[in-house]
């Protein structure tokens, strides 16, 4: 058995349930999804994590802001002084089930609970780019719009984009216009082929040219330093560079809506196939000391300068070419 180790940062994927059908979405989201975690599951989850340090909770989903009872939850979690962040796409539905601008009146109220950050999806400073990856017309702007009551009510936004084929050379734009819109981090993250990114994949991947272009663009973005330009860590391996280390054994866990457990949101894909534990049967004690997790954070000593999840992925991918 591993020894126990805290937790200091809780990821709730909240509901599967979203406005949008992305095309990378790694938990094949959807507006007609119906899977949740309960409000009481993520209360016992964030009371089990108290005890064990923690600091951070990050609510996702699909998209959080459509969750039931999420305002009963923020309560709770800033009852708690713990820091907050809202993964978000900037939209939800209406009463027809339709793509929609998120009202004033909810980011008022989730204003006055006092969440410490937004991290808002945004792929392109091109309006139709952005809209197609996320396969939903009228996205973009509906994110321009969230972002402009945000910082009407002086909230803090980071804006996060996944490399792919629609925009890889396309981050100088999207800096400078963000740069305009009062925003202080963009943070570029790798495309893992989980959910529909698994499907898409190779209509989303980069190319060895399109990729030397988009490193050279993120390289005059650090000389300019217009905005502050973060690498995630699955991108950063790509880069080869030797100090990139994975964080498998770090003090996190991520909850899908489905309940499974992933001690890094890289491996969800692969929950099926690494008996990941769910909610209906384990509790995150449970988890901590489990086999389960030993197993996984192994794989931490096999690639040493890379994603495990990615190299499992990239394998598994293989294997079904050589089937077919």
């Amino acid at each position: 058995m591993a020894n126990k180790r805290g937790i200091k940062t809780l990821t709730l994927e909240l509901l599967r349930k979203c406005p949008n059908a992305c095309l990378h979405c790694s938990t094949s989201s959807s507006p007609k999804a119906t899977d949740f975690i309960q409000l009481q599951s993520a209360i016992n989850l964030i009371d089990d994590s108290l005890a064990l340090g923690l600091k951070r909770v990050i609510l996702s989903g699909g998209e959080p802001l459509l969750y039931g009872e999420l305002i009963e939850l923020l309560q709770y979690i800033k009852s708690k002084t713990i820091e907050i962040v809202i993964y978000t796409s900037g939209s939800i539905l209406d009463e027809n089930n339709n793509p929609t601008e998120v009202p004033i009146a909810l980011l008022k109220k989730i204003n006055s609970i006092g969440i410490v950050r937004y991290n808002l999806s945004l792929h392109s400073s091109i309006p139709d780019k952005h809209d197609e990856f996320m396969d939903t017309p009228g996205s973009w702007k509906r994110v321009v719009d969230f972002i402009d009551k945000c910082n009407t009510l002086s909230e803090e936004i980071d804006i996060h984009s996944v490399l792919s084929s629609y925009n890889y050379d396309n981050f100088t734009e999207l800096s400078n216009f963000l740069y305009t819109k009062n925003i202080k981090t963009l943070r570029i993250l790798k495309l893992v082929p989980q959910g529909r990114a698994k499907s898409n994949f190779e209509k989303l991947a980069v190319s060895e040219i399109k990729a030397d272009i988009f490193w050279s663009e993120i390289k005059n973005l650090k000389k300019g330093n217009l905005i502050n330009v973060k690498l995630g860590a699955h991108l950063y391996s790509l880069s080869n560079n030797t100090d990139y280390e994975c964080s498998l054994d770090s003090d996190k866990m991520t909850i899908s809506p489905d309940g499974a457990f992933s001690v890094c949101a890289a491996f969800k894909g692969l929950a099926k196939l690494l008996n990941s534990p769910n909610l209906e049967n384990a509790t995150i004690n449970n988890v901590l000391d489990s086999s389960w997790r030993k197993s996984i954070e192994m794989l931490k000593s096999e690639f040493i300068h890379s994603c495990p999840a990615q190299e499992l992925y990239e394998k598994m991918m293989a294997q079904k070419k050589r089937i077919f």
